[in-house]
């Protein structure tokens, strides 16, 4: 279930804006006027996904539409008194500004049909308005009450970081001590293969050898840990079945992994080769971020710029927290961002989401975050059209 289009009516009580979303590509950049309403389109949809009542009582629009890929649609409409959200296949709830619900006894309906999309919308104040999203999607309790101070963000990025790697580490161990002590059940059930060629073997050895060299390229595994360097000169059916089942139980053991390695890799590379300058970043399996200059001593996160924290946190935030049923709405980009980032930016959102596979939203005034894309655009002035498609 995905967003086909958006229409808001009498917004600010001047607007009508009709939204198309770029399925094909996920990316729909929304650019226009200071005053055109890019922001608070944002927030309407964002308190309908919300289910936020009050916030949809406070925004000036008169209704929206909400159109799906599914054919589902949805209509918020405001009146004097109260907002009701309607879907004319289930149902409808009524908000009275009183506090008062009403519907047609199918609320539960509609709010899960509304659940199936996770709304994420990421402000301009991004260090500062992420932190409690921070400490509500990241799972981080142990700092207490957010604090409004952009530093600790990137701390608590980081400790989360280590928690899920943590995570995946206690999951490796318990596939790895299962498959130990059930070794012999499974062998003498046929669940491994034992019958290998020396060639099947020895192409299944190199595997297994190149995935540890991939993993520990990224900091995922300890870096004393090797390969096998087994002597394969002499190798009997014996041998060969012994050999056999420790390479496959290391595949599955390595796979656990996966998923994390691959974020990581794009993380890293968006990181050390299009944003940060005379610094590198790498991980390390007890401290988490590791960042380098280039005279290779290590600096403390919260030595980065203002800029560079942005897209840390803003990049880990989408690779490793957003689930992939999401909507991803994010308010000028190009703050903090040098003209050369705003350059990648596009190019970075495609390969994440390409992984990720969420839809995302951008607002912006800059034609550099554009940067030629206008088959991504949606102008809410139309004036502008012309001056972003150059």
């Amino acid at each position: 279930m995905r967003i086909k289009k958006i229409s808001i009516f009498g917004l600010f009580g001047m607007f009508n804006h009709e939204i198309p979303l770029n399925q094909a590509e996920h990316i729909t950049i929304l650019y226009g006027m200071n005053g055109m309403g890019k922001t608070t389109v944002f927030r309407i949809i964002d308190a309908f996904f919300n289910i936020d009542d009050k916030k949809l009582n406070e925004l000036p629009f008169k209704k929206a539409v909400i159109e799906f890929d599914n054919e589902e649609v949805f209509e918020i409409i405001k009146e004097k008194e109260s907002v009701t959200i309607l879907n004319p296949k289930i149902g409808y709830i009524n908000f009275n500004k009183n506090g008062n619900t009403s519907s047609n006894g199918m609320e539960k309906e509609v709010k899960d049909a509304i659940n199936q999309i996770k709304p994420y919308f990421i402000e301009t104040q991004r260090l500062i308005n992420l932190q409690n999203k921070i400490a509500t999607y990241f799972e981080i309790n142990h700092w207490g009450l957010p604090s409004y101070d952009s530093q600790q963000n990137i701390l608590n990025c980081n400790a989360d970081f280590l928690t899920l790697i943590y995570k995946i580490y206690d999951v490796r161990d318990k596939l790895s001590s299962h498959l130990r002590f059930t070794l012999s059940d499974r062998v003498a059930n046929g669940e491994v293969q034992t019958d290998y060629t020396k060639e099947k073997l020895l192409e299944e050895i190199q595997k297994v050898n190149e995935t540890i060299r991939r993993q520990k390229s990224v900091g995922l595994i300890e870096s004393d840990l090797e390969g096998f360097s087994w002597n394969t000169d002499n190798l009997n059916p014996i041998k060969i079945a012994i050999f056999a089942v420790d390479v496959q139980d290391a595949q599955k053991i390595l796979s656990a992994f996966d998923d994390i390695y691959k974020k990581l890799v794009l993380f890293l590379e968006i990181l050390n080769e299009r944003r940060l300058v005379f610094k590198k970043i790498s991980i390390d399996l007890q401290k988490g971020f590791i960042i380098t200059n280039e005279k290779g001593e290590i600096l403390s996160l919260t030595q980065l710029s203002a800029g560079e924290q942005n897209e840390l946190i803003l990049l880990y935030f989408l690779l490793f927290k957003i689930p992939s049923n999401s909507l991803i709405m994010i308010d000028e980009p190009e703050i903090s961002l040098h003209i050369d980032w705003q350059h990648e930016f596009i190019q970075d959102m495609e390969e994440i989401i390409k992984l990720r596979g969420f839809d995302v939203m951008l607002a912006t005034h800059s034609p550099d975050i554009v940067n030629g894309r206008s088959e991504l655009t949606v102008s809410l002035n139309k004036n502008e059209i012309e001056a972003y498609s150059n």
